[in-house]
């Protein structure tokens, strides 16, 4: 390698720079500083500020202006290395625009000289390849940009005994893996890999995403099959929006990168939606029938998103008819499934046929095509129907489901969503429930929501049958929380309507099945431990104890309770000190909680003439407020 000589500012003879020079220097204008220099016929190399003996490229490089450093450079490389009084390299002058000598070197036109220089300059003092400018840009970055693979494995190889300050530049600039990601060949990629698979994997660009993510979505397959070589790990790392890998190559429609990602096929977004969810969604029948062609994805088709929404939903609302037809074609698919606002895909077609807009006749067809398929694949319950559960004569029901070559689960009340499990619950047919259950394998009905959103535990519970409730816990061999945590359209749990129902045997037993259900709020904000204390404080109140319990020392839980109505004011209104005194002591943090009039519970307390009330609270909390 060449050496660098740095010559001195001038012996005191140099041709000084003027106004009209300078004003055309710090401008940038080329043809102009040409015009001029031309006709005085000066020597360039001579030229010098009177103050601080900088060149003409000292004062280009400062004023950040490329093209006519570029221009000066090609007529004058001398410069280059020509110090002024301090010393200083004309390209160290680019320091004072964010710009490190690296930087501006990787910017000259001429690719032989930009080379060289550059690859001197990190010779020089390797840790300028990750020195930022102001926008957050590393000469690292700009030399993959640009790709030019020979410098870029010169950096890393002279930055490798600065690898951990490096890196802890690297992951906060602009994101030096996407740029990579973005490049024609793949050499860089893996380089850049070689040098560090932990951290810089972290970063996630300007639209939030990974850099697997972004070769994903960007459908990148050679650098995808690379990440998945090298870091297979990357495909489980969400991007800011919570989104994964394998959302991207779905939203991309890149179907052979979505083979590639296949292990997280069930992993749900922010919006809980899955990969035939997005699929429907961007409304592109091939990638939806790939979706469906790989293993194991049965499940994909019948989920619901935070919003109740099936990928059938998604695909209705969409008008997007090529794949509603597909969905409803497969086997697994059920039509009856209901969101959030209680409509299955059929009563979201209805409700858009009666918009006015330029779809009609999409829409129509549209409607005719689910309700066809709502009419094919479900079994209405009628009468006859309703008799025969009523007397428990399911091998009956099963004869008139199997003619249609349907399944019991396959049957619905078309106007309340009902399905047999619910029938059979608010019936009270413990023995039905059973047989549905454990001998005709309907245990997902358990999750199926009717169109007032009730579970059939919900159902269960409204008539009052506690022998049905157990059927449904016991025999379901399902985890008790998920379906007792869950609220109906009202926002109540089954354990709030029992309460609300004055059904306290059904509610101790709710309890007993599922404890984190006394914690859940509905939609005014009160939860069913608030509605034990206001009911039944007044007998034996070993359960409500053992619920105040629950909240000890589980903070998360506490903060939770504080946005609802307060317990500590509801055992002040039933008067019971015993209880009182037990949140004090279980939740003392529960006492900073106010009422709907703003009032503290000391303040509430005096208000309601709770002197024993009063007294405690003074007494174990002897700074506290009115």
């Amino acid at each position: 390698m060449a050496s660098m000589n740095i010559h001195g500012g001038g012996d005191g003879t140099c041709a000084l720079i003027d106004v009209e020079l300078y004003r055309l220097l710090v401008a940038g204008d080329v043809e102009g500083f040409n015009r001029v220099v031309s006709s005085r016929q000066v020597d360039v190399l001579e030229l010098r500020c009177a103050s601080d003996k900088n060149t003409v490229l000292h004062i280009a490089s400062s004023s950040g202006k490329v093209e006519l450093v570029n221009d000066i450079h090609i007529q004058w490389p001398e410069l280059m290395v020509h110090g002024n009084s301090k010393g200083d390299l004309p390209i160290h002058s680019a320091l004072k625009t964010g710009n490190t000598a690296l930087h501006i070197a990787l910017q000259l036109s001429d690719e032989e000289q930009r080379i060289r220089l550059a690859s001197e300059l990190v010779d020089l003092y390797p840790p300028a390849s990750y020195a930022m400018n102001n926008e957050g840009i590393c000469p690292l970055y700009l030399t993959i940009k640009n790709e030019h693979e020979g410098i870029v494995q010169h950096m890393l190889q002279k930055l490798h005994p600065f690898k951990q300050d490096s890196l802890s530049y690297l992951t906060e600039g602009q994101p030096i893996l996407h740029v990579a990601v973005s490049a024609r060949g793949t050499e860089m990629l893996e380089n850049l890999l070689s040098y560090d698979d932990e951290k810089l994997i972290n970063v996630v660009d300007k639209e939030g995403r990974t850099a697997l993510s972004e070769a994903a979505f960007q459908g990148y397959l050679d650098k995808v099959q690379i990440f998945h070589t090298r870091v297979l790990h990357t495909a489980l790392m969400s991007n800011t929006d919570k989104s994964f890998p394998i959302h991207q190559a779905v939203l991309g429609g890149h179907i052979n990168i979505i083979k590639i990602l296949i292990s997280t096929r069930f992993f749900l977004d922010a919006r809980g939606q899955n990969i035939l969810h997005l699929a429907t969604s961007k409304g592109d029948p091939k990638l939806v029938s790939c979706v469906l062609s790989l293993p194991d994805v049965d499940s994909l088709i019948n989920q619901i998103d935070n919003d109740g929404n099936t990928p059938l939903h998604l695909a209705t609302l969409a008008k997007h008819i090529e794949v509603v037809e597909i969905l409803i074609q497969d086997e697994g698919v059920n039509v009856g499934l209901l969101n959030k606002e209680g409509l299955m895909a059929y009563d979201l077609a209805k409700k858009l046929v009666g918009v006015d807009d330029a779809d009609k006749d999409q829409v129509q067809k549209l409607h005719l095509m689910l309700e066809r398929a709502t009419y094919e694949k479900l079994f209405p319950i009628d009468e006859k129907l309703y008799l025969h559960l009523f007397n428990q004569e399911i091998y009956r029901v099963l004869q008139m489901v199997s003619v249609r070559r349907l399944r019991l689960k396959d049957l619905l009340d078309i106007e309340d969503g009902s399905n047999v499990l619910h029938v059979a619950a608010w019936m009270n047919q413990p023995l039905v429930i059973v047989d549905l259950l454990v001998g005709y394998n309907c245990t997902t009905l358990m999750y199926q929501a009717n169109k007032k959103g009730d579970l059939p535990i919900h159902s269960a519970v409204k008539v009052g049958k506690l022998g049905s409730i157990q059927a449904l816990l016991e025999r379901s061999n399902i985890p008790a929380n998920l379906v007792c945590e869950r609220p109906n359209m009202d926002g109540n749990t089954a354990l709030h309507i029992a309460l609300l129902n004055n059904q306290r045997k059904i509610a101790e037993y709710l309890y007993n099945q599922c404890p984190q259900a006394a914690y859940c709020l509905n939609k005014d904000k009160i939860c069913p431990l608030f509605l034990f204390i206001k009911k039944w404080s007044y007998s034996e109140n070993k359960l409500i104890t053992s619920m105040i319990q629950g909240i000890k020392d589980n903070v998360r839980l506490q903060n939770h309770m504080k946005g609802a109505k307060s317990i500590v004011h509801v055992a002040i209104l039933a008067r019971n000190t015993a209880i009182l005194e037990r949140i004090i002591d279980t939740a003392p943090g529960l006492l900073d909680s106010l009422d709907s009039e703003g009032r503290s519970p000391l303040s509430y307390a005096a208000l309601r003439g709770h002197v024993e009330g009063v007294k405690l609270l003074l007494e174990k909390c002897p700074s506290f407020e009115f």
